[in-house]
């Protein structure tokens, strides 16, 4: 059955790329009538007659046709020619642009089960638990008859359950779960604790949503332990009578709310502080700054909704609720406070990681989406990642309009009315995409009058998601939803649909991203169905309002305009995700020291080494300890510790000092990342002083954590030579607090 090395690579070079679909075929074709258990073993030859390598071609052309056998017994259909193409790019580390419908879920099988041959593991990620989940029930019997061992990962999970899935083969979850299981595993204080084994490869699916979409917003671990400040609400109190012009200035273009002079002269007054940008002021100029976020940038049902007294935020491109989130920085109880609602617990930050910065410690990552190709570059330079896009298996029949521009707001939805109405006579499902939740409800009062039955979907009724999208493609359907509409769920059209045009997709404002615009689109005219798709959009759109100069409304035509606001709007998105990830990346660097030295603990004998290196520090140091049980002459410290290390006693306090260190070291990170938190909003304030932010977070953060070093040093020192040493070398029993602990070796 086997072709030489050289024919395999002489198909791979040819212009054609159909030569490896060939080859799979051939090698397809001597696979149908085996057992199924003939098929697992296989796939188990593959794995061991060779040491393998990501880069043999023939046998991972071999794994594809048994892959392809395996969906075609589970699932009772053939692979097409794009699906294993899609797969393929995957398998050499690309991400994968498919378009909706042309089986994203099935194909990630093919790069999955490659790199579970590598016996590393392999983590299949995407942005919800629902897609998790389905995806892994919809693929775990095509996983199972090839022999590879699968696992769905969750929160909430034991660790004994997590430790046992991270051991699959195969491992499906959420993108944020993995990253937070990371995080966690730098946390405990005892190794049989950690769930998470290497980090080899990852799939990542949605792709465009973790990457840049939630690119800009680190994983943050946090214990919800600390009270909020009573500033809070006297800041809300105080801004919510605060004059724009007069008290505060609004950039409406950048969404940057600032106080004026006189509004700063008014806070002191009121708050009866001295000068507020004092460093003494700093966590009063911090709330007041976010309570004017939360009055005059962030809105109610469009940013974050209430239900029953509490808030939740709303995600700005999937429209979805963010169960359990919260807004960093105190943004949260500032809007809190503003809706006079009871305040949630601030956050005390354990461990974070951004998304590049996570992704990076993978060995190899790929991925797949709907729409990325607008966000190439950025994606090649935050990610080192090629994008490919693959064509269709049949031809895109769908007919994407041109955009109709109206003068005004009234305009633009007498007019989406209008298309709904032509609709509905005919029966031609449509489906009509709105920004924000308030948008929605307003369209769907207009359909009201015009008795004209609908579905609404928004973040106020998400779990009836599946079941509205399901039925969205029917004769008749009318469906008005926020930009979360079909998000990992394709829209099949009814009986006598494609007779009347197919779906008809109409979207009432331009994003931010074109690429979301192309999701919406994407939601007609899948798999060669014939569709419709069309923006009305209006000169008093946001996007316009806010992306657009005076001037260039009245020399540029109307359909420049919008372009040049989303190249604007990405634009400036690009730059936040830049500065953010440059940020990181030196927090990513003192992070790995920290996380680096956390592991060094687990070997055996480290902890002494660690422990004799900060006494030795502490005594060069010339720091004397500021309070010993008694007087030690620091000359003889060789002796002592020599005297330590024999002493038959040390093997019950090694546990208890293992502990105690990582606490110790612990509380230091913990304070040094609160510390650079506050870092990374003062030299927010840099920029208006012409001052590189970066180059200034970068010096201030590393004299933080050489003198988070010191402190450390100095507090082991001292403990060791006032309490540890003393009680093991007089045998006061315990170590640390008088207490024994069972032999658990390091």
């Amino acid at each position: 059955m086997g072709l030489s090395g050289n024919l395999t690579r002489r198909f791979w070079n040819r212009a054609n790329s159909s030569g490896y679909l060939n080859l799979i075929t051939q090698y397809g074709d001597a696979l149908q009538h085996v057992r199924d258990e003939e098929l697992s073993h296989f796939v188990s030859q593959l794995r061991e007659n060779a040491p393998m390598t990501l880069n043999d071609e023939d046998r991972m052309y071999r794994l594809f046709a048994a892959v392809k056998e395996a969906v075609r017994r589970v699932h009772g259909f053939e692979l097409h020619d794009v699906q294993l193409t899609g797969g393929l790019r995957m398998a050499q580390g690309h991400i994968v642009e498919m378009a909706t419908g042309e089986g994203k879920t099935v194909t990630v099988a093919l790069p999955a089960s490659w790199y579970a041959l590598q016996n590393k593991g392999v983590h299949v990620m995407t942005s919800n638990a629902y897609l998790a989940e389905r995806d892994y029930k919809h693929m775990k019997s095509v996983y199972e008859m090839l022999g590879l061992s699968v696992g769905l990962n969750g929160s909430g999970i034991d660790v004994e359950s997590k430790k046992q899935v991270y051991q699959q083969a195969i491992t499906y979850g959420i993108f944020n779960e993995f990253g937070f299981d990371y995080l966690r595993d730098h946390l405990v204080y005892d190794g049989r604790q950690r769930v998470q084994r290497a980090l080899p490869y990852a799939i990542v699916d949605e792709a465009d949503s973790i990457m840049i979409d939630e690119g800009k917003t680190p994983l943050i671990i946090a214990d919800r332990n600390k009270e909020p400040s009573e500033w809070y609400a006297i800041c809300s109190d105080l801004v919510c009578n605060f004059q724009i012009n007069d008290d505060y200035d609004l950039d409406y273009k950048t969404k940057q709310v600032s106080l004026t002079d006189s509004g700063i002269e008014r806070a002191e007054r009121a708050l009866g502080i001295g000068h507020l940008f004092d460093l003494a002021n700093a966590h009063v100029l911090h709330i007041l700054d976010q309570s004017l976020q939360a009055h005059f940038i962030m809105k109610r049902d469009s940013d974050y909704i209430v239900e029953d007294q509490q808030m939740k935020i709303i995600d700005s491109f999937t429209g979805r609720v963010l169960e359990g989130r919260l807004f960093n920085e105190g943004l949260h109880q500032a809007i809190e406070s503003k809706e006079r609602i009871p305040l949630s617990m601030e956050n005390s930050v354990l461990g974070e990681i951004s998304v590049q910065q996570y992704l990076a410690l993978y060995e190899r990552v790929s991925g797949m989406t709907g729409t990325i190709k607008t966000d190439g570059e950025e994606v090649g330079r935050q990610y080192g990642l090629a994008i490919s896009a693959i064509p269709t298996a049949k031809p895109v029949r769908r007919q994407d309009e041109r955009d109709l521009i109206c003068p005004s707001k009234g305009e633009k939805w007498e007019a989406v009315l209008r298309e709904i109405k032509g609709c509905h006579q005919v029966g031609q499902p449509v489906l009509i995409g709105t920004m924000t939740i308030a948008q929605s409800e307003e369209l769907a009062h207009k359909l009201e009058r015009e008795a004209i039955p609908f579905r609404l979907l928004n973040a106020k009724n998400e779990w009836e998601e599946a079941e509205i999208i399901a039925n969205a493609g029917q004769n008749g359907a009318v469906t008005v939803a926020t930009n979360m509409a079909g998000r990992g769920t394709d829209i099949r059209i009814g009986q006598g649909v494609a007779e009347l045009g197919g779906l008809y997709v109409i979207g009432t404002e331009r994003h931010e991203s074109r690429r979301v615009d192309d999701q919406l689109r994407g939601r007609a005219g899948r798999q060669g169905e014939p569709g419709r798709s069309k923006f009305i959009v209006s000169l008093e759109d946001e996007l316009i309002l806010r992306y657009v100069n005076e001037n260039d409304m009245h020399r540029k035509r109307p359909e420049l305009l919008f372009r040049q606001a989303q190249c604007r709007a990405e634009n400036r998105g690009q730059e936040m995700r830049t500065y953010l990830a440059r940020i990181d990346l030196i927090v990513g660097e003192q992070r790995q020291l920290i996380y680096t030295h956390r592991n060094e603990l687990w070997q055996r004998g480290s902890l002494r080494s660690i422990l004799n290196q900060h006494v030795v520090e502490y005594i060069k140091s010339d720091m004397r300890p500021s309070s010993l049980n008694e007087e030690i002459d620091l000359e003889r410290w060789p002796s002592y510790w020599q005297e330590a290390l024999h002493s038959p006693r040390l093997k019950h306090y090694i546990p208890v000092w293992h502990k105690r260190y990582l606490k110790m070291l612990d509380r230091h990170w913990i304070s040094h990342l609160e510390r650079l938190r506050d870092l990374m909003w003062s030299v927010h304030y840099q920029t208006y002083a012409q001052e590189d932010p970066i180059r200034m977070f970068r010096h201030a953060a590393y004299e933080q954590f050489a003198e988070m070093q010191r402190h450390l040093t100095r507090q082991i020192g001292e403990w060791m030579l006032g309490q540890a040493l003393p009680n093991l070398l007089e045998g006061k029993g315990g170590g640390v607090d008088g207490q024994r602990t069972a032999d658990r070796s390091e």
